[in-house]
Protein backbone atom coordinates (compact mmCIF):
# COMPACT_ATOMS: atom_id res chain seq x y z
CA UNK A 1 0.00 0.00 0.00
CA UNK A 2 1.22 3.36 -1.11
CA UNK A 3 1.01 6.36 2.49
CA UNK A 4 -0.58 9.36 2.05
CA UNK A 5 1.55 12.11 2.23
CA UNK A 6 0.18 14.87 4.55
CA UNK A 7 -1.53 17.75 3.14
CA UNK A 8 1.43 20.11 4.03
CA UNK A 9 3.99 17.61 2.03
CA UNK A 10 1.36 17.34 -0.88
CA UNK A 11 1.08 20.75 -1.53
CA UNK A 12 4.90 20.75 -2.01
CA UNK A 13 4.96 17.81 -4.13
CA UNK A 14 2.21 20.08 -6.32
CA UNK A 15 4.88 22.81 -6.25
CA UNK A 16 7.40 21.30 -7.07
CA UNK A 17 5.64 19.15 -10.39
CA UNK A 18 4.26 23.16 -11.35
CA UNK A 19 8.00 24.09 -11.53
CA UNK A 20 8.75 20.76 -13.04
CA UNK A 21 6.35 21.33 -15.73
CA UNK A 22 7.19 24.91 -16.13
CA UNK A 23 10.83 23.81 -16.43
CA UNK A 24 10.35 21.21 -19.35
CA UNK A 25 7.84 23.58 -21.49
CA UNK A 26 10.71 25.69 -22.42
CA UNK A 27 13.67 23.13 -22.68
CA UNK A 28 15.81 24.07 -25.68
CA UNK A 29 17.47 21.41 -27.47
CA UNK A 30 21.06 22.63 -25.99
CA UNK A 31 19.70 21.62 -22.61
CA UNK A 32 19.27 18.08 -23.76
CA UNK A 33 22.70 17.67 -25.22
CA UNK A 34 23.93 19.30 -21.91
CA UNK A 35 21.75 16.32 -20.03
CA UNK A 36 23.47 13.85 -22.01
CA UNK A 37 21.73 13.22 -25.38
CA UNK A 38 23.66 13.35 -28.65
CA UNK A 39 23.87 15.93 -30.67
CA UNK A 40 22.87 14.45 -33.78
CA UNK A 41 20.16 12.73 -32.02
CA UNK A 42 18.38 15.79 -30.83
CA UNK A 43 18.94 17.50 -34.44
CA UNK A 44 16.68 14.90 -35.70
CA UNK A 45 13.71 16.98 -33.68
CA UNK A 46 11.93 19.37 -35.35
CA UNK A 47 9.71 20.17 -32.17
CA UNK A 48 10.15 20.08 -28.71
CA UNK A 49 6.87 19.59 -26.72
CA UNK A 50 6.42 18.57 -23.17
CA UNK A 51 3.49 17.18 -21.65
CA UNK A 52 1.87 18.22 -18.14
CA UNK A 53 1.20 15.12 -15.55
CA UNK A 54 -2.69 13.72 -15.34
CA UNK A 55 -4.71 15.45 -12.20
CA UNK A 56 -6.95 13.29 -10.56
CA UNK A 57 -9.78 14.06 -12.35
CA UNK A 58 -8.32 12.98 -15.69
CA UNK A 59 -7.18 9.83 -14.37
CA UNK A 60 -10.44 9.26 -13.38
CA UNK A 61 -12.02 10.17 -16.87
CA UNK A 62 -9.19 7.59 -18.31
CA UNK A 63 -10.16 4.60 -16.41
CA UNK A 64 -14.54 4.43 -16.90
CA UNK A 65 -15.19 7.31 -19.71
CA UNK A 66 -13.14 5.92 -23.02
CA UNK A 67 -14.63 3.04 -25.40
CA UNK A 68 -12.06 0.96 -24.15
CA UNK A 69 -11.67 2.47 -20.82
CA UNK A 70 -9.97 0.27 -18.11
CA UNK A 71 -12.75 -0.34 -15.79
CA UNK A 72 -14.86 -1.45 -18.93
CA UNK A 73 -12.39 -4.01 -19.68
CA UNK A 74 -12.50 -5.15 -16.67
CA UNK A 75 -16.04 -5.31 -16.56
CA UNK A 76 -16.65 -7.28 -19.85
CA UNK A 77 -13.80 -9.71 -18.19
CA UNK A 78 -15.80 -10.42 -15.10
CA UNK A 79 -19.01 -10.96 -17.65
CA UNK A 80 -17.13 -13.83 -19.54
CA UNK A 81 -17.85 -16.02 -16.37
CA UNK A 82 -21.33 -14.64 -15.96
CA UNK A 83 -19.95 -12.24 -12.79
CA UNK A 84 -20.93 -8.42 -12.04
CA UNK A 85 -17.97 -6.09 -11.68
CA UNK A 86 -18.70 -3.09 -9.53
CA UNK A 87 -16.00 -0.48 -8.52
CA UNK A 88 -17.28 2.18 -6.11
CA UNK A 89 -16.60 6.17 -6.87
CA UNK A 90 -14.17 6.34 -3.55
CA UNK A 91 -12.39 3.33 -5.07
CA UNK A 92 -11.60 5.09 -8.24
CA UNK A 93 -10.77 8.23 -6.86
CA UNK A 94 -7.99 6.37 -4.39
CA UNK A 95 -7.33 4.50 -7.78
CA UNK A 96 -6.33 7.73 -9.46
CA UNK A 97 -4.53 9.11 -6.15
CA UNK A 98 -2.54 5.74 -5.88
CA UNK A 99 -1.50 6.70 -9.82
CA UNK A 100 -0.34 9.99 -8.99
CA UNK A 101 1.42 8.36 -6.04
CA UNK A 102 3.73 6.47 -8.21
CA UNK A 103 4.24 9.56 -10.79
CA UNK A 104 3.63 7.31 -13.50
CA UNK A 105 0.32 8.86 -14.35
CA UNK A 106 -1.89 6.77 -16.53
CA UNK A 107 0.40 4.14 -17.26
CA UNK A 108 -0.19 3.02 -13.69
CA UNK A 109 -3.53 2.33 -13.80
CA UNK A 110 -3.37 -1.10 -15.49
CA UNK A 111 -0.77 -2.45 -12.83
CA UNK A 112 -2.61 -0.98 -10.32
CA UNK A 113 -5.73 -2.76 -11.09
CA UNK A 114 -4.35 -6.38 -12.36
CA UNK A 115 -2.50 -6.00 -8.79
CA UNK A 116 -5.43 -5.71 -7.11
CA UNK A 117 -8.04 -7.71 -8.90
CA UNK A 118 -5.42 -11.26 -9.33
CA UNK A 119 -6.84 -13.22 -6.58
CA UNK A 120 -10.49 -12.12 -7.54
CA UNK A 121 -9.67 -13.21 -11.46
CA UNK A 122 -8.70 -16.60 -10.60
CA UNK A 123 -11.64 -16.81 -7.92
CA UNK A 124 -14.87 -15.12 -10.17
CA UNK A 125 -15.48 -18.06 -12.17
CA UNK A 126 -16.54 -20.32 -8.99
CA UNK A 127 -20.70 -20.82 -8.55
CA UNK A 128 -20.63 -18.79 -5.27
CA UNK A 129 -19.25 -15.35 -6.60
CA UNK A 130 -21.79 -13.00 -8.43
CA UNK A 131 -19.96 -9.69 -7.90
CA UNK A 132 -16.98 -8.84 -7.51
CA UNK A 133 -17.10 -5.12 -5.84
CA UNK A 134 -13.71 -3.18 -5.45
CA UNK A 135 -13.95 -0.36 -2.52
CA UNK A 136 -11.62 2.14 -1.29
CA UNK A 137 -10.58 0.27 1.46
CA UNK A 138 -9.34 -2.23 -1.22
CA UNK A 139 -7.35 -0.24 -3.55
CA UNK A 140 -5.13 1.16 -0.04
CA UNK A 141 -4.67 -2.88 0.30
CA UNK A 142 -6.69 -2.18 4.17
CA UNK A 143 -8.93 -5.26 2.63
CA UNK A 144 -9.55 -7.80 0.27
CA UNK A 145 -11.43 -6.71 -2.91
CA UNK A 146 -14.87 -8.44 -1.91
CA UNK A 147 -16.09 -11.58 -4.07
CA UNK A 148 -19.97 -11.00 -3.39
CA UNK A 149 -22.42 -14.57 -3.23
CA UNK A 150 -25.55 -13.99 -5.45
CA UNK A 151 -27.86 -13.27 -2.21
CA UNK A 152 -25.76 -10.34 -1.14
CA UNK A 153 -25.10 -8.74 -4.68
CA UNK A 154 -28.96 -8.95 -5.30
CA UNK A 155 -28.98 -6.59 -2.43
CA UNK A 156 -26.26 -4.77 -3.65
CA UNK A 157 -28.35 -3.83 -7.16
CA UNK A 158 -30.99 -2.90 -4.78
Amino acid sequence: STPKPSSAASDVYKRQDKVFDEMMASAEPADLVSYGLIPEFVGRFPILVSTNRLDEAQLKSVLTEPKNALLKQYKYLFALNDVDFVCTEEAIAEIAKVAIAKRTGARALRNILENMLLEAMFSAPEPDVATVLVDAEAVRGEAPVKLLPPKNSERLAA
